[in-house]
């Protein structure tokens, strides 16, 4: 009896253990491809790391300069989906149905692209995530 119940007990330990693994590794993954969509498709302008003057582009834009995405303390006040809007705004329908004006936002600036007909919805959220 004994050993039927350490044997029922271990083998939860294990289911639990084994989807906290999954789950680890789902999140794992998702961040990589955030990190590998990052460097595509933002490192330009916002740098490898995220911080301001590093990005190839940089110095080279008109202001407002692109965000310092490293700044924890400015980036934890914007939402996820704040930040999703921002990278998925819809620069071509500028209807006030359909899309955004551009730079009407708190968070993007006119010089900051689209990706909405680039990327996945999975993608841009991807890359949110690693932001």
């Amino acid at each position: 009896m004994k050993a039927a119940r350490l044997g029922i007990i271990g083998l939860a330990v294990g289911v639990v253990g084994g989807l906290a693994l999954v789950a680890g590794g789902c999140a794992n993954e998702q961040e990589k491809r955030g990190h590998e969509l990052y460097v595509h498709y933002c490192s330009d302008c916002h740098g490898e790391s995220g911080k301001q003057n590093e990005g190839f582009n940089w110095s080279s834009m008109p202001d407002p300069k692109p965000k310092d995405l490293s700044n924890k303390g400015e980036m934890s006040t914007f939402k996820d989906e704040e930040l999703f809007a921002t990278i998925s705004r819809d620069m071509l329908d500028t209807s006030e149905e359909g899309g955004d004006e551009i730079g009407d936002d708190d968070f993007a600036v006119p010089t900051m692209p689209t990706f909405k007909y680039t990327l996945s919805e999975d993608e841009l959220w991807a890359i949110v995530g690693y932001v």
